[in-house]
């Protein structure tokens, strides 16, 4: 049987120093899709391949701009805040995006024999693969560039 899954996830970060100072202000959003099998009783199992996509912004922590939405978003009276934060954000950032192939597949087995009581095991074995086909920048008030730097090491 083959199936689609999606994985999305994101985290929204802010670093501070030992005096509570804003140092760092990141975001990473991550989205994926691929392909998968299963047997019924054990046997092959697992992924096939798909892509996985990541956006990660990066900005200036003295940015006035930013340092406003951080304050309002601090704040929390209002859930538009936090939208607001991350446009300021991807608008004022370096934005990297990263798309990986992913490939790999996992085997499992297992079984149980009952006498008198019944007693089970089983194994399972996974391996993922990546490899980086796609990398782009833009710098804070930039345009879009191809990071064939990147491409160049994967």
């Amino acid at each position: 049987m083959r199936k689609r899954r999606r994985t999305p996830g994101g985290v929204l970060s802010v670093t501070t120093d030992k005096r509570g100072r804003i140092v760092a202000i990141g975001a990473l959003a991550t989205y994926g899709a691929g392909a998968g099998y299963s047997v019924s009783g054990g046997g092959p199992s697992g992924s096939v391949g798909g892509r996985r996509h990541e956006v990660e912004v990066t900005a200036d922590p003295d940015d006035p701009a930013i340092l406003e939405a951080l304050r309002a978003f601090g704040e929390g009276k209002d859930p538009s805040t936090l939208k607001a934060l991350a446009q300021v954000v991807y608008d004022h950032g370096r934005i990297d995006r990263r798309s990986y192939e992913v490939g790999g597949d996992s085997d499992s087995a297992g079984g149980s024999v009952a006498l008198g009581a019944k007693v089970g095991a089983g194994f399972e074995h996974a391996t993922q693969n990546t490899r980086l086909v796609d990398a782009q920048t833009r710098p804070p008030g930039g345009v879009w560039e191809q990071r064939f730097d990147c491409l160049e090491r994967a």
